[in-house]
């Protein structure tokens, strides 16, 4: 920025002039100078220098309603070489709160700030998808007891200004997705991501990825794996690690944040209290007071992002499951085994298989709507002489079977056609040829038992909860088929 911009500076912007105070700030393309009106209104400028060739009519979009957490643009114009937008002048950025803390916020107040953020996400989200892009603590303001994202809109000016071959520099390092660093189209989950970024920084005291050279960071984000999140409980270490997804497709959107992050607190469900019971009265022990977690698999077995996305999130989900379980159960006999663990307790065991790569199935083939990219099972087995099934076991695929183009775990089983039985009811089936053609509704010897539905892992779930209160009752009688 150069002169003639400075304290003393008056800029008319519509029918209002503003004379230039000190300025606040630099970046995103320009500079931000506090600014009084003629008529005694306090506010903020902000400069954005013309670089490149933008249709007046692009300068600012303005999604139609009311957008809550968003710092509203009072006026936009032009001064000489440079865009101007006009502000309400808020009391301190989020990175400079962060700045003068030097640490990691309390849980409290860090839920606050990341709901607030949501919420206008959420908005931005509703509003036809329309995306912030540059979002990071130095744009977000806190402005009547409330946090709000700055500078909406204005990096699109700056995007659609900068000439392609220096678009990676105007990105944030720190702070952008992957899809933004390969120069792909960004939408909403690209402004997701960043929120995982900020997320992780208010939660741990550091962001997630350290760079520190912008080669470094580009790497990082396109190809690694974030450090565990440990300084607060699984389900919102799950949320932030879920929002990190390389691959936009996996990431939760901005009204499955909020929900998530309002169903934080819960009282422990049923089936993981029947659990408790039973161990009383089967073990006559006390509950382990803590349990080793299962080693992180570090060794990336494709290149693929959607697969790596998959068995991240599978992570989570197994280590959730099986320490929800351990916890509640004391359970007799914890194993792991290459293809995967299984626990013992009274009469049954559980068991959850490892992913495997669904290759074939990667693309929409055999008649499938969608794509599987992962494939395992979670299965249930118990000794009962009374009952004729002594055991259940349900599909786990990574797909965008719920209609909405994301990709996520679902859960799914079959059943064997006409009179036929066996010992295990339902089951499930590897993807193959045979198995795409009974989901998509044609007939064969065995027939669709329950059909795929997501598995929110994001918290103690329905998942959970239910397979909690079969290996529960399994174990204390058996005979679970219903």
């Amino acid at each position: 920025m150069t002169d003639p911009l400075g304290t003393g500076t008056v800029v008319t912007i519509g029918a209002q002039r503003w004379s230039l105070g000190d300025k606040l700030g630099q970046g995103g393309g320009g500079a931000v100078f506090a600014a009084l009106s003629d008529d005694g209104v306090s506010g903020a400028v902000k400069f954005v220098v013309k670089t490149g060739e933008v249709p007046r009519d692009n300068v600012i979009e303005r999604p139609s309603g009311r957008l809550r957490n968003i710092l509203p643009i009072w006026a936009c114009g032009e001064y000489g070489p440079w865009w101007v937008f006009v502000m309400p002048r808020g009391e301190i950025s989020l990175e400079n709160y962060l700045l003068r803390r030097a640490t990691r916020l309390e849980r409290s107040e860090a839920l606050a700030v990341l709901t607030d953020v949501a919420t206008a996400l959420h908005d931005l989200e509703i509003h036809d998808g329309v995306v912030h892009r540059d979002l990071k603590p130095g744009n977000v303001m806190q402005y009547q007891q409330q946090w709000h994202l700055v500078d909406f809109g204005i990096a699109r000016v700056v995007e659609a200004a900068t000439a392609t071959l220096t678009k990676r520099a105007a990105l944030s390092a720190p702070y952008a997705a992957p899809e933004r660093w390969r120069e792909d189209r960004s939408g909403c989950p690209a402004d997701v991501y960043s929120w995982g970024v900020m997320a992780y920084e208010v939660f741990s005291g550091r962001i997630p990825f350290q760079g520190p050279e912008r080669s470094d960071f580009r790497d990082q984000h396109l190809h690694e794996a974030p450090p565990a999140l440990d300084t607060v409980e699984a389900p919102l270490a799950t949320l932030v690690a879920e929002c990190l997804g390389k691959s936009p497709r996996s990431r939760p959107t901005a009204a499955e944040i909020l929900s998530r992050l309002q169903s934080l607190n819960r009282v422990l469900p049923k089936g993981l209290q029947d659990l408790r019971n039973a161990n009383e009265q089967i073990l006559h022990g006390r509950l382990r007071s803590e349990i080793l977690a299962e080693r992180q698999r570090s060794t990336r077995e494709s290149s693929d992002d959607l697969y790596q996305d998959a068995l991240a999130s599978f992570r989570r989900l197994s280590q959730r499951f099986r320490s929800e379980l351990n916890n509640a159960a004391g359970v007799v006999e914890d194993r792991t085994y290459r293809s995967g663990w299984r626990l013992k307790f009274g009469n049954a065991s559980l068991s959850l298989s490892v992913p495997r790569h669904s290759v074939d199935y990667g693309k929409k083939t055999a008649g499938l709507s969608f794509s599987v990219i992962a494939y395992a099972q979670v299965a249930l087995e118990w000794s009962d002489p009374g009952s004729p099934h002594t055991g259940r076991s349900h599909a786990l695929w990574y797909c965008d079977a719920g209609g909405d183009g994301r990709f996520d775990w679902h859960e799914l089983a079959f059943r064997w056609s006409g009179h036929r039985t066996s010992a295990e009811m339902p089951f499930a089936r590897d993807v193959d040829a045979e198995v795409a053609a009974v989901v998509m509704g044609k007939d064969g010897k065995f027939a669709v038992a329950v059909p795929p539905h997501r598995i929110n892992h994001g918290s103690t779930d329905e998942f959970i909860e239910r397979w909690a209160e079969w290996f529960a009752t399994a174990a204390m009688c058996g005979g679970v088929t219903s």
